[in-house]
């Protein structure tokens, strides 16, 4: 259960997963099979309604090939738009 007072933090770091996993095209299930983090613990991360292991930021990193700062960022600003739709949240073009 996250502590209302650090629901803001989980909201960045959720985003942060969110967009990472989204520029490298993959789903929650292909970056579960290649982390090895359950799918749904993967979903209640990106959903900011579970608290998480270092060890799980750091597997999911891994297999995202980035670093795990990148996910733990506090200083991203989150569209106010992320938790209620986020269909609403410009897709990252591959190259």
């Amino acid at each position: 259960m996250i502590k209302e007072s650090q629901e803001e933090k989980y909201k960045k770091v959720a985003y942060n997963l969110y967009m990472s996993r989204k520029s490298k095209g993959l789903t929650q299930q292909r970056l579960s099979d290649l982390s090895d983090v359950e799918r749904s613990k993967i979903s209640r991360i990106e959903n900011h309604s579970e608290d998480f292991l270092f060890s799980t930021i750091l597997n999911i990193a891994t297999a995202l090939e980035v670093d795990p700062g990148e996910i733990l960022d506090l200083t991203v600003v989150v569209p106010t738009t992320f938790k209620r739709d986020k269909t609403k949240i410009p897709k990252v073009k591959k190259n």
